[in-house]
């Protein structure tokens, strides 16, 4: 098997394709990391955005992986975080690998809407505790892989160890990618790397 093909990648220095976040912004990049802190506890969803270079061939590519390192600040315990792929929108579905701080991960399908989601487990688990003993940040590097179309498998891993796999018998088309999650402390995202697997 030949290494995956960078299709993106963004460390969130001048000159990324995301938006700049501002005081009025729960999200958005800051300090070169883009940076969620959901007050209101809702869950959010970052996708590739269309200014993102090689943004088509993201959508097209039928085996993806996205990866992304992610600091954590534990104090919340409804914070999750996480990486999705085969995202068409709003009222589509999507695959969404999220974990928290203890190390409860789930591979869903879910139905993003505008009045919340529906949300089918088609795996979980757990993976050894991540969070640090003394209540300090800590950063996790989490890699989504989704591959084929009928049926779609999944493949989490967490810090470079799979932890989890999941099988989708129907399958969902290729489309886009990006970061999620929930936090009413901070979730820290860097160095995403989204590449095509031959």
């Amino acid at each position: 098997m030949k290494a995956p093909t960078v299709l993106f990648r963004d460390d969130f220095a001048p000159g990324t394709a995301f938006k700049a976040r501002t005081s009025d912004d729960d999200e958005g990049v800051q300090d070169e990391t883009y940076r969620l802190l959901t007050l209101s506890g809702a869950d959010h969803y970052v996708p590739l955005p269309r200014e993102a270079p090689d943004r088509p061939r993201v959508l097209q590519a039928q085996d993806i992986s996205v990866a992304v390192d992610v600091q954590v600040v534990p104090g919340d315990p409804d914070t999750w975080f996480g990486v999705f792929c085969r995202s068409g929108g709003l009222d589509a579905d999507v695959y969404v690998a999220d974990v928290r701080p203890d190390g409860a991960w789930t591979i869903d399908r879910r139905t993003l809407g505008t009045k919340g989601y529906i949300e089918r487990v088609l795996s979980k688990g757990r993976a050894p505790a991540l969070e640090n003993p003394q209540g300090n940040a800590f950063v996790v590097h989490l890699r989504l892989d989704c591959l084929g179309q009928v049926p779609t498998s999944l493949v989490l891993s967490v810090n470079g160890t799979v932890v989890g796999m999941a099988l989708d018998p129907s399958g969902l088309e290729p489309a886009n990618v990006g970061m999620a999650g929930s936090s009413r402390t901070n979730i820290i995202f860097d160095n995403l790397v989204v590449a095509e697997i031959d």
